[in-house]
């Protein structure tokens, strides 16, 4: 019952979203971006699907056995195995996981994910409540002595924080370019001018940094994807402002460089 209210929710709001976006609760603004009525993200050809399994399948299985707690997926298995027969609730576990897996096989668009695999996100919980009960029946098993159960803890808390500590470290260098060019444009938060951003691929993307905030609209400046130097004044204008600055990312240098408005 709770996950049919839930489920209704969930589609109810998507509706709602749609029709407060597109006017029609049936067409997602995704679709409506590219003029179509079913979004390309979602309607992959066999070809894709080949791609994604032999691509982004690859890299979210190795990914999130990387980033994921020691032997998870083990443990995982064995949860499953051990209870298949007496309890139901592990094939639905099982099922709520490989539905999110081989459904995100039909997305046209790569996570982008740096550690582990977004698009699995919804499904983790069910992996972890079966290693949870791997790890019980393994213990049944085993029945090992508390010295032992210490130090394998001690063993998978310390391999768990160098984990963490290198995707930290990742994190850190990933992000370094846009948190430089976000320092750099908030520079000018109060210079009544449109702040373009400037990709350098594949160290910074303008469009996924989105530095406006909720009053946008009131806002002294607006911060906009870079559309080239042929129609940076188009734009400082339609947008209602007289100035432009350009703010990106040089990868030589490694730090942000702005270019204001002759």
């Amino acid at each position: 019952m709770i996950g049919t209210a839930l489920g209704a929710l969930t589609v109810g709001s998507v509706l709602f979203y749609n029709r407060a976006f597109t006017g029609n609760p049936w067409l997602s603004p995704y679709a409506f971006a590219l003029g179509v009525n079913v979004p390309v993200e979602i309607s992959a050809s066999v070809p894709q699907l080949l791609r994604n399994i032999r691509g982004t399948l690859r890299f979210g299985l190795e990914s999130t056995l990387l980033f994921f707690f020691p032997l998870i997926f083990v443990l995982a298995g064995v949860g499953f195995w051990k209870n298949r027969r007496t309890s139901p609730m592990v094939w639905v576990l099982l099922s709520l996981f490989v539905a999110i897996v081989l459904g995100h096989l039909l997305q046209t668009e790569g996570s982008g994910s740096v550690l582990a695999e977004r698009y699995w996100f919804e499904g983790y919980f069910a992996v972890a409540i079966l290693a949870a009960q791997g790890i019980a029946v393994t213990f049944q098993a085993l029945c090992p002595p508390r010295r032992s159960l210490i130090a394998a803890g001690c063993a998978l808390m310390a391999v768990q924080a160098m984990v963490t500590l290198a995707g930290v470290k990742i994190m850190l260098r990933r992000s370094a370019p846009s948190i430089a060019v976000a320092h750099l444009a908030g520079q000018y938060s109060d210079c009544r001018c449109v702040v373009f951003l400037k990709s350098s691929p594949p160290d910074f993307y303008a469009e996924h940094l989105n530095l406006n905030g909720p009053d946008w609209a009131q806002a002294k400046v607006f911060y906009a994807v870079d559309p080239g130097p042929g129609e940076r004044m188009v734009w400082t204008r339609t947008l209602g402002r007289e100035r432009w600055v350009v703010v990106g990312y040089d990868p030589f240098a490694r730090r942000a460089q702005q270019e204001q408005q002759p």
